[in-house]
C-alpha cells in the first residue's frame, strides 16, 4: 500500500470523478503531492508530468483524492476538501474519547476503526473561520447533538463522510 502504482484513472473511477478534474486539482496545487525522497523511492508518489508515463500514487495519496471528491461533491473547494481529507490519510494512531466512555481503540493513519463505521466529520464554526475536521467512530454515542457541537465547536452545519465505505471500496479496487 505504500508503493506508488495506482493511476488517475483507476482514482477517478473509484472517486466516481473525471480523471481530468482530478488532473486540474493537480496542476492548481490543491492536491498535496508527496516528491520521492529519492530517485528510487518507492513510498512516494511518483510525479511523471512530461515524460509519457502515467502518474502513479501511493493508496494513502489516492485515498486523500477519493475522499476530496465526497467532499468537492457537497460543496467545498478542493483545497479545503483535500486538507480536511488529511485527518484521515495523514493524521491518525491518536486515541479518541467519547462522553461517558473510556478512551477508545487507537486508528492507524489511512485506516479506519476496527469496531464501528469510520467517518470524516467536517464542523463549519457558527461564526466563521476554519472548520473543525475529525474522524471518528459512528456509534449510538454519535448524536445529532455531538455533530454539530464536539471539540467546543459551535457549528451550523457538519458534513459526514462514511470513510468505511469507501475505504473498503478503495481497497477492493487498488489492493486485491
Amino acid at each position: 500500500m505504500n508503493t506508488a502504482r495506482i493511476t488517475i484513472a483507476q482514482i477517478a473511477t473509484v472517486a466516481f470523478t473525471s480523471p481530468d478534474t482530478i488532473r486540474n486539482w493537480i496542476k492548481r496545487g490543491d492536491i498535496a503531492i508527496q516528491p520521492p525522497a529519492l530517485p528510487n523511492d518507492d513510498a512516494a508518489d511518483r510525479i511523471a508530468p512530461g515524460t509519457g508515463r502515467d502518474r502513479l500514487f501511493t493508496f494513502r495519496r489516492a485515498m486523500n483524492i477519493i475522499l476530496t471528491a465526497a467532499l468537492v461533491r457537497v460543496g467545498m473547494s478542493p483545497k479545503a476538501a483535500s486538507l480536511a481529507a488529511l485527518k484521515f490519510t495523514d493524521i491518525g494512531g491518536g486515541v479518541a474519547f467519547y462522553v461517558g466512555e473510556t478512551p477508545a481503540e487507537r486508528r492507524n493513519i489511512n485506516e479506519p476503526f476496527d469496531t464501528d463505521s469510520t467517518v470524516l466529520i467536517v464542523r463549519f464554526p457558527r461564526g466563521g473561520g476554519e472548520p473543525d475536521v475529525s474522524v471518528e467512530r459512528l456509534n449510538a454515542t454519535l448524536r445529532n447533538y455531538e455533530l454539530l457541537h464536539s471539540h467546543g465547536v459551535d457549528a451550523v452545519s457538519a458534513i459526514v463522510v462514511d470513510v468505511s465505505d469507501i475505504y473498503a471500496r478503495a481497497k477492493r479496487a487498488f489492493c486485491e
